[in-house]
């Protein structure tokens, strides 16, 4: 699965004022391209839909700045003039709604916001999405989160699963950190699926 990085540059759009001596800000996004769906060769849709709920996470990962964090200083920060075009949780929402569409054994795949119906909910916590800068000059992106999937009639957790990504970054700066952290989330999304599929013998039609 290739990854294209969508990048908006907002050099005259900045809340609504216009700073034309000022330096532009960029906006990444992460956006993957589908592979030729995996499922439909070896298994049949079901007619189940799931809900992707709005994906918790703590405050420091509730905006849109790229964080990274110092480990000999124990500091966290962000890059000045950079921004994720959404929040981390957004912006994963969207992809797990693309790729749980395109390679599961569900009929749907719903956002929150969505009045209809669904079978099963996938519910998540994201403890991080982050740069960590190291002594010896290095960088890894990390995303680490925990999944929940849950019965919608009855509330009952089937299945919970803690997952962790952690990608070199190649170039130190925010467009390296990006880039990182779109393989990571692509990472994330493979083992999301086979996640699902291994659960598939737990759900009722």
């Amino acid at each position: 699965m290739n990854i294209k990085l969508l990048v908006l540059s907002l050099a005259t759009i900045l809340t609504g004022c216009v700073n034309t001596n000022g330096p532009a800000t960029y906006r990444y996004s992460l956006i993957s391209t589908p592979a030729e769906p995996l499922i439909a060769k070896t298994h049949k849709k079901t007619n189940l839909v799931i809900k992707i709920s709005p994906i918790q996470t703590k405050q420091s990962l509730m905006s849109s700045h790229i964080v990274y964090v110092n480990t000999s200083k124990n500091g966290q920060n962000n890059y000045a003039h950079n921004r994720w075009s959404d929040t981390p949780s957004k912006l994963l929402e969207a992809l797990w709604i693309e790729e749980i569409e395109n390679n599961s054994y569900f009929k749907a795949v719903v956002p929150s916001h969505f009045i209809s119906k669904a079978d099963y909910v996938l519910e998540s916590n994201l403890y991080d999405f982050t740069q960590y800068l190291y002594d010896d000059g290095s960088s890894n992106g990390v995303i680490k989160l925990r999944l929940y999937l849950i019965d919608n009639k009855t509330k009952e957790i089937i299945s919970s699963q803690e997952m962790l990504s952690i990608t070199p970054i190649e170039e130190q700066n925010a467009a390296g950190t990006v880039a990182a952290l779109n393989t990571a989330a692509i990472q994330i999304n493979k083992k999301l699926i086979t996640w699902l599929e291994s659960n598939k013998s737990l759900l009722r039609e």
